[in-house]
């Protein structure tokens, strides 16, 4: 069921970013991204927000489509710490190597 949910989401990006035009900004891409690295560990919302000290509301605010709590910078580079990632591959685009698995074991 997750991974359908990311699926989705990846499509609504997709389309929003070449259909109709619409710019997507650093906080959806780092939302989108943020739910990949989520789907990639096999983590639900909980478990992210427990690797990284955070409250599940504050997690799940922060992973709602709707935007009123955004992944700040600081929770940004402590998410890519925490999973290994390279700095700023939180705010990559998709297309632009956003979303890639660099686990050297995965």
């Amino acid at each position: 069921m997750l991974q359908f949910a990311a699926l989705i989401e990846k499509v609504l990006f997709i389309m929003r970013r070449f259909f109709w035009g619409c710019a997507v900004d650093i906080r959806e891409i780092r939302r989108l991204n943020a739910i990949a690295l989520m789907h990639e560990n096999a983590l639900d919302p909980l478990g992210l927000a427990l690797c990284l000290g955070l409250e599940e509301d504050s997690m799940l605010a922060m992973l709602a489509a709707d935007g009123k709590k955004t992944i700040s910078d600081k929770i940004a580079r402590i998410m890519e710490q925490t999973f290994s990632k390279p700095v700023r591959w939180l705010d990559a685009h998709p297309e632009q190597g956003g979303a890639i698995n660099y686990d050297l074991f995965g």
